[in-house]
């Protein structure tokens, strides 16, 4: 329990521990005594950008001869290449050392023995078969290692094995190491909580310039950090570049001592941020759209989709998104734009079921696949993706109940609001740093007085509550929606995590709110609940006539239009581009429509002969078709008839006794076409 709580660097395993990192330091003081060129190779996502940064400072105040290079996620992909092996060749490095990736690179670092160039490999990965034949391949995973603790992170092994370079502590660079453990989703657990604790204390202490332009990008403030701002705030920027496409500013916005030059670097991640939040909003919307219209692919155990035109760097964030909306295993897939009949992508699952072990029994499908149980990517030829689907399917529903795919709460335990306050709460932080494999305690309160409800946040989506005799203030992330579903219930049953808001030298109380119903509710009323969240969904899915009216009257105005001509021959014409500057302008005009919505609505009067689409390249423009009739007739859509069977059927089970495992079935859109479960149920 001391150490538990102490969270004491001593308590770290010595660093020698590490499979090969004997081998790994006599390479590396080596060619620090000659002189050689020394090339750092790291991944793109923040472990690898983090890591990289701490290899490179480490060596850099050794006096190596040292660069770095970080792979563009469009033109190399993931991992260290032929290409990278090469280059590193021509460039005359001696020593290449990898971060964060190559555990599995055998027939690159087979190549790079044959042109003479030594590799270290530093990787967290779990290997999968016979090991590269590198000087090196430092890994906590490897079989038969004698590391105590194998789920560090690409950083955590970087920064054991830079102590044992240096015979230094380095402690200035634990800030590195904890954003980077945070970020890569690793346990908290172990050796992990350790350095993410020293860690956060750096950042608070003595941030980096980096860190102080990025945190004020991020309206984060530094001295009061936890791992909720690591997590959530800075290192969801510090990712942004490297899923666009090249990191490499990341690093030297890390080891920058210049404050103008980091704040013009956090100032290009914070654009660069942005754009990766609409380009996610966007592909998320158009996989909804492709899920709800197809007649087939929500009646799948597991969830694969692909689009002609998305963008590799978000695939892996999509699929989360739609994992969890839909309670499956979910697949997202794009073509690689130099092989355009290979498609790669990105898994994510829910909890219990294991993609890796699903992935190795497709194996003879796949090109390429690795990752951990709950994420991993993988890449497949085209003509082998029905294949894929198919036995991806049959291997979730061998596994997956019905019961499985609603989402539950570990509830730590249920205790009246009275006794949430600042010396119980502060006690309660002592136990953190909180994440993955050791996650923030949850409290459930009941009958609990509701004193006042609004929508706040830009786009008024999050919740605020005040409740109790105390008013205390509750935030709901993304729970607006719910509260208006709820019918705005006086009191309610609550579930929380309660944390100190602190604020220029003031601390209050304030829960963040993981889940509510109104007070009392049963299990399933709570079922119930969900229903009528799907058919919200559904019916802001599926536009009636006057909305679809609106958009067409608004497209046809021109008040809405891009101009194209540039983009090809002809005179010039008016279009809507549904990803352009215009949409913003569409969806402030047109009340009552989002951006799933209104893809779903250019489909639908596309089928009504309201509306054309235009190919451009890999763009779609949608023209306003003249003189459309007076009478328009959406049921005359198919997509339309379809969703309006959806709402159909969920207010007939709203209304009726229905079995729990057709409620599941309805609530995330499975077809009920067989008349029978055909998930495995287990009578829940």
């Amino acid at each position: 329990m001391e150490r538990f709580l102490s969270c004491r660097l001593e308590d770290l395993a010595d660093p020698f521990d590490l499979p090969d990192a004997s081998e790994a330091v006599e390479r590396v003081r080596g060619a620090l005594s000659r002189s050689e060129r020394i090339r750092i190779y790291g991944d793109y996502d923040c472990d690898g950008i983090t890591g990289s940064a701490l290899m490179l400072k480490t060596l850099r105040d050794m006096e190596a001869d040292v660069d770095f290079r970080l792979p563009h996620r469009m033109r190399d992909g993931y991992g260290l290449g032929i290409a990278a092996v090469e280059e590193a060749v021509v460039d005359g490095v001696d020593l290449l050392i990898t971060v964060d990736c190559g555990v599995t690179a055998r027939g690159e670092v087979g190549r790079a023995r044959e042109l003479g160039l030594d590799v270290i490999i530093t990787d967290h990965h779990q290997p999968s078969g016979a090991l590269p034949p590198a000087v090196a391949v430092v890994n906590p995973w490897v079989q038969d290692a004698s590391y105590p603790y194998p789920h560090l992170a690409g950083v955590g092994v970087c920064y054991q094995l830079c102590r044992a370079i240096s015979g230094s502590d380095m402690l200035r660079e634990l800030d590195l190491v904890a954003l980077g453990t945070v970020a890569d989703m690793v346990p908290l657990t172990g050796e992990n909580r350790i350095l993410v604790a020293a860690g956060l204390e750096q950042l608070r202490r003595a941030p980096r310039q980096g860190l102080i332009a990025l945190a004020e990008e991020a309206g984060v403030n530094l001295a009061e950090a936890t791992e909720q701002e690591l997590a959530f705030s800075l290192g969801p920027r510090l990712n942004a570049p490297g899923r666009l496409g090249d990191a490499t500013s990341m690093v030297d916005l890390l080891l920058t001592t210049e404050s103008r030059r980091a704040k013009d670097l956090a100032r290009e991640c914070e654009l660069k941020n942005a754009l990766r939040r609409k380009m996610l909003e966007t592909t998320v919307a158009r996989a909804q759209l492709s899920l709800e219209t197809d007649a087939e692919s929500l009646d799948r155990g597991c969830l694969v989709l692909w689009g002609q035109t998305w963008h590799r760097g978000i695939l892996g964030l999509v699929a989360s998104r739609i994992a969890e909306q839909y309670r499956r295993p979910t697949f997202v897939l794009a073509p690689d734009p130099d092989q355009p009949t290979l498609l790669r992508g990105s898994g994510r699952s829910i909890e219990g079921f294991s993609l890796l072990d699903a992935l190795r029994e497709c194996d003879d499908l796949l090109e390429n696949y690795g990752g951990h149980d709950p994420a991993a990517g993988l890449s497949l030829q085209r003509d082998r993706l029905e294949d894929f689907v198919l036995r991806m399917d049959a291997l979730v529903r061998g596994e997956i109940s019905s019961r499985r795919m609603l989402p539950e709460l570990a509830i730590t335990g249920e205790i009246p609001l009275r006794q949430v306050h600042a010396r119980s709460v502060t006690q309660l932080e002592d136990l953190g740093p909180f994440g993955q494999g050791h996650p923030s305690p949850l409290f459930l309160s009941r009958d609990v007085e509701v004193h006042r409800a609004r929508p706040v946040g830009k786009q008024k989506t999050h919740l605020l509550l005040e409740l109790g005799s105390g008013a205390l203030k509750a935030i709901g992330f993304n729970m607006a929606g719910q509260w208006v579903n709820a019918s705005a219930p006086g009191r309610i049953d609550v579930v929380y995590t309660p944390q100190i808001d602190r604020w220029r030298g003031r601390e209050r109380v304030q829960l963040m709110l993981e889940a509510f119903c109104p007070a009392g509710a049963g299990p399933d009323d709570l079922v119930l609940g969900a229903l009528r969240r799907r058919w919200r969904f559904l019916r802001d899915l599926y536009p009636g006539e006057s909305t679809l009216r609106s958009i067409y009257d608004y497209l046809s105005e021109g008040v809405a239009a891009d101009e194209v001509a540039a983009a090809g021959d002809g005179p010039a014409a008016e279009f809507f581009h549904p990803e352009g500057e215009a949409l913003d302008r569409l969806l402030n005009d047109v009340p009552g429509i989002g951006l799933p919505g209104l893809l779903c609505a250019l489909e639908i009067l596309s089928q009504l002969n309201q509306v054309a689409p235009l190919k451009r390249g890999d763009q779609t423009f949608w023209l306003p078709l003249p003189n459309p009739a007076e009478d328009m007739r959406p049921e005359d859509s198919d997509i339309y008839a379809r969703g309006q069977e959806k709402l159909d059927r969920i207010a007939a089970a709203a209304g009726n006794e229905v079995s729990p495992e057709k409620l599941v079935r309805i609530l995330y859109g499975l077809s009920l076409s067989s008349g029978e479960d055909t998930l495995r149920g287990d009578g829940t």
